[in-house]
């Protein structure tokens, strides 16, 4: 036994308590990291979805405009089409 006065400057053993508690913070420390870059992954990508959603709607309107050009196109030569047959069908009589 050491019956000499205690060394304030020592640091005291650790309890098996406390022993237990560090061990499950350090086997839990990996498991917490893992679970903030899986969020920070999952963000990322919603970004990145929301920025390739955000494009196909830009270019699809785009489309959408030049289908409506093209519709007007045909139907005024639908109409010039028309009117040219029906100028020769009364030009006949």
């Amino acid at each position: 036994m050491d019956f000499s006065p205690p060394d304030k400057t020592r640091e005291r053993p650790a309890t098996p308590t406390e022993i237990a508690q560090k061990i499950a913070s350090a086997e839990a420390a990996p498991t917490r990291r893992l679970r903030g870059g899986a969020r920070e992954a999952k963000a990322e990508s919603d970004r990145r979805a929301a920025l390739a959603l955000e494009e196909i709607g830009i270019t699809i309107k785009g489309i959408a405009s030049r289908f409506s050009g093209i519709e007007a196109a045909m139907e005024t030569e639908a109409v010039d089409v028309a009117v040219a047959v029906a100028r020769k069908l009364f030009a006949a009589t």
